[in-house]
């Protein structure tokens, strides 16, 4: 197993709210001790806007529910697909980049933290390296 977070924060830095449901895009998978898997895992975000998935080797694709607390407004995050073979944060496995910030915007500053920007409809990242 491999612990996959992320960190969904809005563009004033505060934590957002919801899940992200990893699908496995293989019917099946065959663990070392015959154990079959497959399906879907939701993860919730916790209090302080981490999701942590504990997730088999695999291509996933990654469906987000979030919502800002303060409003109650659904974002509009698309689903991006990743594969997974180590421990990582969600933005490692999508190899997204950072990007400049829309005006008004907190940029990430911890690897593995999300910055959802309706404005821009980017998920910013912060540094992976």
């Amino acid at each position: 197993m491999h612990t996959i977070t992320a960190k969904m924060l809005d563009p004033a830095g505060n934590p957002l709210q919801g899940s992200a449901t990893f699908t496995m895009a293989q019917t099946h998978t065959i663990g070392d001790n015959g154990e079959v898997y497959s399906g879907s895992i939701t993860a919730p975000v916790d209090r302080d806007g981490t999701i942590r998935a504990y997730l088999i080797d695999g291509d996933y694709t990654v469906t987000f529910k979030i919502w800002e607390p303060a409003s109650g407004k659904m974002l509009n995050i698309p689903n991006v697909h990743i594969k997974v073979n180590r421990d990582a944060t969600l933005a490692e496995l999508m190899h997204t980049a950072a990007v400049a910030a829309a005006r008004g915007v907190t940029p990430p500053t911890r690897p593995g933290e999300f910055v959802v920007s309706e404005d821009t409809l980017n998920l910013l990242t912060g540094a992976n390296h």
